[in-house]
């Protein structure tokens, strides 16, 4: 799977959830975004949930498989709540739904920052897996 595929699949899922981007102009569009390791989007606003998409998928050390230690490709994707009443639960439990093995692990949000819930996800690349089958 690569990059473009699996946010067409995340936001097929969460569209129900997803936040929205206001960008200059007063153009909106889902809060969506792909984006490099230390990346940042500017000139936006957001409101609700905003997915973030790691471009590249990270090394995983991956677990035993028949006596062998695999190293997993695992693509990261950041759930943040901006507000509102919404959780990330619903949100989490669609995506291990649709993508086994998937781990979320909530991240430390500073105060202050409007931020009201961050969680790191992360998804086993499929393509890698279903080469071990």
């Amino acid at each position: 799977m690569n990059v473009v595929e699996l946010r067409t699949q995340i936001q097929e899922l969460l569209v129900d959830d997803v936040g929205t981007y206001a960008l200059t102009g007063g153009v909106t569009t889902p809060a969506v975004i792909v984006l490099d390791s230390g990346d940042v989007l500017s000139d936006r606003t957001v409101t609700g949930l905003e997915v973030v998409i790691r471009r590249n998928p990270i090394s995983d050390e991956g677990k035993a498989t028949f006596d062998a230690v695999r190293a997993a490709k695992m693509w990261q994707v950041f759930l943040v709540q901006w507000g509102g009443n919404y959780t990330l639960e619903a949100a989490k439990d669609k995506l291990r739904r649709k993508f086994p093995n998937t781990r979320a692990v909530t991240v430390k949000v500073e105060k202050g920052s409007g931020v009201r819930e961050q969680v790191s996800v992360k998804i086993p690349d499929v393509d890698e897996f279903d080469d071990w089958l």
